[in-house]
């Protein structure tokens, strides 16, 4: 944590402070801790990360075709964290994990970014058993 700022400290552009109101305290974080708390929003308020999803080939292609409309991700702690309450500004969705990130409409796909939903599905990537997963849209192909 930073110190609170005053006029005798010098700060370092690498040791930048800011503070946040929380519950009525005045907390201090460095730029490093705040870069990597996981806010997802640039300076004027934008989503400024994509979400990368690789997923498998048979899937990639109905959804380069069109003939399916959601990607499907487990109820994990590790896509809660990854969904809940974040905003991105694309879903970028690979076939796989190709070399050098892909390429566009080949082993890339850009979609908007139109959040998800919460499901109970069943399916036979997921067992016999229903199972609760977030239904990532993936309708609509960036620009």
């Amino acid at each position: 944590m930073c110190p609170p700022h005053k006029e005798s400290i010098k700060l370092e552009p690498h040791n930048f402070c800011v503070s946040e109101q929380i519950a009525g305290k005045t907390e201090f974080k460095s730029i490093n801790s705040l870069a990597n708390s996981g806010k997802t929003e640039n300076r004027l308020g934008s989503p400024s990360r994509d979400l990368i999803i690789p997923v498998k080939g048979i899937y990639f292609d109905q959804i380069a075709a069109g003939t399916k409309s959601h990607e499907f991700r487990l109820q994990t702690p590790h896509w809660t964290k990854r969904l809940d309450g974040r905003t991105y500004r694309h879903v970028v969705m690979t076939r796989g994990y190709p070399k050098s990130g892909g390429v566009e409409g080949v082993t890339r796909l850009t979609r908007v970014w139109r959040g998800y939903d919460l499901r109970t599905i069943q399916h036979e990537h997921f067992g016999a058993v229903p199972v609760s997963v977030f239904a990532i849209d993936v309708s609509e192909a960036a620009v």
